[in-house]
Formats: structure tokens, sequence, C-alpha cells
């Protein structure tokens, strides 16, 4: 799915889906990537991959929190996975780069 200029790719790979994201994230796109974040129950286990992600703001980070939080109360997660230098940055300057998964710390 290509809409307001970010890219959103969704695979199922076992009881893993792998949600893949381009582009810029911010006020304007993020809630794409909550739509796609939406569509799984909090019992799945999701890695969203932010190797391509230009850039990211505190909007986006609220939408990840959000899924983090709601699929953490029913027993599944929300990591992120080869996360762009930007991503990384935001992570680590909120303290939530327990979010990120291990390798990419």
């Amino acid at each position: 799915m290509l809409d307001k200029g970010i890219g959103v790719e969704v695979t199922h790979d076992a009881d893993l889906v792998v949600v893949t994201v381009r582009g810029e994230l911010d006020l304007f796109t993020a809630p794409v990537l909550g739509q796609a974040l939406d569509q799984f129950g909090p019992e799945k286990r999701v890695v969203v991959k932010m190797a391509d992600v230009e850039f990211i703001d505190s909007t986006t980070l609220n939408v990840v929190l959000a899924h983090d939080l709601r699929m953490a109360q029913g027993g599944g997660s929300l990591r992120i996975r080869q996360p762009s230098a930007p991503v990384r940055r935001l992570f680590q300057l909120t303290a939530l780069d327990r979010l990120l998964e291990p390798d990419d710390v």
C-alpha cells in the first residue's frame, strides 16, 4: 500500500506479522501505519521494519506506543526491526529503545 508519501507492506511469516514501512512518517502519514497495525489482534507478534524510513516524528511514536500497549495487554508484542538512523535516534532519545529488536539497538 502506497499512500500519502509512505509505503506499507504486510507479510506473514509463520506466527509473525512483518510490516515494512518506507518514506516519511509524520502527522499526516502516521495514521496509515496505524491502520495497518489495526488489522491485527492484540495476541499477534508484529515486527515493523523501518530501514527505509527517512523521517519520523512524535505522532508516529505515539502510534507505535499505542499499538505496543494494546498488543502487550493481549499477550502479543510489537518490535521495531532494522531502524534507519532517524528512527534509531528518536527511540534512543525517548528511552524507548526497548522496542528495538535486540540486534538493532
